[in-house]
């Protein structure tokens, strides 16, 4: 997972707003069990493409639970 936490870092050199290579580093972060930069970038991929479905699922999911941050877990989906 290191290994591709770093790839994904260097690919977003290049694309710093590739929504998709963000959303995978905040999988890769969640596999390694950081929680908060794996919400950080779960929350990244929203502010690019609102209606990300995959962020909006991930983020109210288990890294926000892990955290204990249950009112976070809704807000995503308040949104339009």
């Amino acid at each position: 997972m290191a290994d591709a936490i770093e790839s994904y870092k260097q690919s977003l050199k290049i694309r710093p707003d590739d929504a998709n290579t963000i959303y995978n580093l905040g999988v890769a972060y969640e596999g390694l069990g950081r929680w908060q930069e794996a919400i950080d970038s779960y929350s990244q991929v929203i502010r690019i493409k609102a209606r990300f479905c995959r962020g909006r699922t991930i983020i109210s999911g288990s890294p926000l639970m892990q955290t204990w941050s249950h009112p976070d877990a809704i807000e995503p989906y308040s949104r339009p």
